[in-house]
């Protein structure tokens, strides 16, 4: 199963009340998540572009390439591209869009896959300390999470399917700085929800109190 961290979180609570999972899913594996953009920055794509929304027959964030662009096609094959810098950094590091996410995603405790078998998050290229998006063969890198995630990964390479190579702590910091700040201010997010008698999210295995 290769899913989005809250996809493989929600596929671990099930396996605790039914054993079809532990059966089924032989490894999960997740990409990090930066949340999942509302559908008003897809419409203000669109508009920038000077499209109808009913003349879109593709949208795709990224693919075709690494980064990738963030694509429109219309029905007539009229392709309209935005580079990842272009559509979620902007000039200067500014964001364009501002990726602006749906609110289960501002409260979300794990966007790098705490539960899965294996994180395999973009393995950015660095610029003097800093991610940069210029486009490039995709490297990604591959965090070990469980035993049967180390399993999968040694066969990988033992079959000829993965070229490795060490990368440190550090670097990896640096090319997902933002997750850190997510991850710390979770519990503040949660806690406040809980004050607020609001529902919140329950993510055993991923360092957060349950309320």
């Amino acid at each position: 199963m290769i899913a989005k961290p809250c996809d493989i979180s929600a596929i671990r609570a099930l396996g605790r009340i039914d054993p079809r999972v532990e059966r089924l899913v032989t490894y999960m594996l997740i990409m990090f998540c930066g949340g999942i953009p509302n559908a008003h920055i897809s419409k203000a794509i669109v508009r920038h572009h000077g499209l109808d929304e009913q003349d879109v027959d593709l949208f795709r964030y990224r693919g075709e390439g690494w980064p990738g662009p963030l694509r429109v096609r219309t029905r007539d094959g009229a392709i309209y591209d935005l580079s990842y810098g272009d559509a979620w950094r902007g000039k200067k590091g500014g964001r364009k869009y501002g990726y602006k996410v749906q609110f289960c995603c501002k409260i979300c405790p794990d966007a790098i896959g705490e539960v899965a078998d294996i994180s395999a998050p973009d393995g950015w290229i660095l610029q003097e300390g800093k991610p940069i998006y210029k486009e490039a063969p995709g490297t990604n890198l591959a965090i070990v999470r469980s035993p049967a995630g180390e399993e999968l990964l040694h066969a990988a390479i033992s079959a000829g399917y993965l070229q490795v190579s060490p990368v440190s702590v550090n670097e990896i910091g640096q090319m997902h700085g933002g997750h850190s700040e997510r991850k710390l201010g979770a519990s503040a997010a949660l806690f406040a929800l809980w004050l607020m008698g609001q529902r919140t999210i329950r993510a055993p295995g991923t360092g957060e109190q349950t309320l």
